[in-house]
C-alpha cells in the first residue's frame, strides 16, 4: 500500500515558485511603459474621503491630457468602475445618475464610445438605454466609417 502525502493530489507535479509581479509586468499593456501617469498610482485612484480631493482629480485629468497613450488608456478603462482613464473619471456615485440622455439632449453627435465613457458605462448598456429612449424621442444615427454616433433632434 501506498504511503498518503496530505496536501498532494492525484497528478500533482511539484513546479518552482511563480514570482507574481513578474507575471503581472508580461501581462501588463505595451502602451503602459509610455503613461504619464506611471508610478503615480495614488493620484489616480481617488479617496473621496481625502482633503481637496476635486483639486487632485483635475490635476490627474490634465496630466492625462498631455499623455502620449492617452487613448489607449481610456480604451482599457472603459470597462473599469473605478480610477482615472484616459482622462476620464470612472467612479460609481450612488446618489448622481449620469444617463444617455442627459447627454443626447444636447442635440450634438455622440460616439457610442464617448458616451460610455463619459457616463461610466460599457458600450452594451448605453446602446440598450438609447434603444429605450428612441420610444420616446427621435433619435438620429449616422456612420463614419465604422464609428456609429447618435443624437436627439427635437421636432
Amino acid at each position: 500500500m501506498e504511503e498518503h502525502h496530505y496536501g498532494v493530489h492525484a497528478g500533482y507535479v511539484p513546479t518552482e515558485r511563480v514570482d507574481l509581479v513578474a507575471m503581472i509586468e508580461r501581462l501588463r499593456a505595451d502602451w503602459w511603459d509610455q503613461a504619464a501617469c506611471r508610478g503615480r498610482y495614488e493620484d489616480f485612484f481617488p479617496d473621496r474621503r481625502q482633503f481637496n480631493v476635486a483639486v487632485r482629480i483635475r490635476e490627474a485629468i490634465a496630466v492625462c491630457q498631455t499623455c502620449p497613450v492617452q487613448i489607449e488608456c481610456a480604451e482599457a478603462g472603459r470597462d473599469e468602475s473605478y480610477g482615472i482613464w484616459g482622462g476620464y473619471l470612472r467612479e460609481p456615485v450612488p446618489n448622481r445618475r449620469l444617463t444617455v440622455g442627459h447627454f443626447l439632449k444636447d442635440g450634438q453627435w455622440w460616439s457610442l464610445t464617448d458616451l460610455a465613457l463619459t457616463i461610466g458605462r460599457s458600450e452594451p448598456h448605453v446602446k440598450a438605454q438609447i434603444k429605450k429612449l428612441e420610444h420616446r424621442w427621435h433619435i438620429q444615427v449616422r456612420r463614419i466609417g465604422e464609428d456609429v454616433q447618435y443624437r436627439r433632434v427635437s421636432l
